[in-house]
């Protein structure tokens, strides 16, 4: 029986969106409600999130680059052509794919500074190293 609908996502792949979802809101929550009064251990629940993000991002780029058509939702010069209504946008629109871009760049840079904040600070699973980022003053 043949529909009209286009599946946009796998159940693996909303899974893996809602899991990305919860640990983000885990991260801002630890990280935000200390500075605004509200006291907890948040420093171990914070970086076990982090951890759980990275994991989740190193599946999706696996799972993207060896099951996936990654061209589908990079952004091409020739999908500009949807703004003036010369091209009908594919699988993905300019919007979705810009927005897929941010978020990308934005995800890898918070699990690798996390990362290396982890290894300056000291957890259970980095020996504690104050030289790294020692460039950087924050």
């Amino acid at each position: 029986m043949a529909t009209d609908t286009l599946t946009r996502h796998a159940g693996v792949d909303r899974a893996y969106h809602w899991l990305v979802a919860l640990a983000m809101f885990v991260l801002l929550g630890t990280s935000l409600l200390p500075v605004v009064g509200i006291r907890f251990a948040w420093v171990e629940i914070h970086w076990i999130a982090g951890l759980v993000l990275t994991a989740l991002l190193l599946f999706h780029i696996l799972r993207a680059l060896l099951g996936q058509k990654l061209a589908v939702i990079l952004p091409r010069p020739a999908d500009f052509g949807e703004l003036s209504g010369r091209r009908r946008p594919g699988k993905y629109t300019l919007a979705q794919k810009l927005q897929h871009t941010a978020m990308a760049v934005t995800l890898l840079t918070a699990a690798v500074t996390g990362i290396l904040l982890m290894i300056k600070a000291g957890t259970p699973l980095f020996e504690r190293d104050p030289y790294v980022l020692s460039l950087i003053h924050i």
